[in-house]
């Protein structure tokens, strides 16, 4: 067990937040999410460019605003791509996270949502 713990966590990025006060679920979100999220990034961007490409969408005509606004209404509105996304993240939780995540998931989702919209919009000149 322990070598298989190594080696899941081996390429996810070790990210410093202090969780001495947090709940379960912010620590989750701490300790696994937002390194999985970092791990993934160019993967999720790609998968974010490529749906834009597959509904022949351009952002690169909307301001600043727009684009932020309409990255954020794709995918939340977007239920198959928000589950592809949410898909590709619990891929990577080990039997502990998914654990957690199972008694969880509505919350988990919407953090996975959040974080997920923050990183593709904090990125949007690389999907224009």
């Amino acid at each position: 067990m322990l070598l298989e713990k190594s080696k899941q966590f081996m390429n996810r990025p070790e990210i410093e937040i202090n969780t001495d006060f947090s709940s379960e679920i912010e620590t989750f979100q701490s300790e696994t999410l937002r390194p999985i999220l970092k791990m993934k990034n160019d993967t999720l961007l790609s998968i974010f460019k490529n749906q834009l490409y597959q509904k022949s969408i351009s952002i690169a005509q909307l301001n600043e605003e727009e684009k932020l606004d309409f990255i954020s209404k794709l995918i939340k509105n977007d239920l198959s791509l928000k589950s592809f996304f949410i898909g590709l993240i619990v891929s990577d939780f080990n039997t502990n996270e998914l654990q957690i995540y199972l008694a969880n998931a509505k919350e988990i989702n919407k953090r996975i949502t959040t974080l997920l919209i923050e990183r593709i919009r904090s990125q949007w000149e690389r999907v224009s």
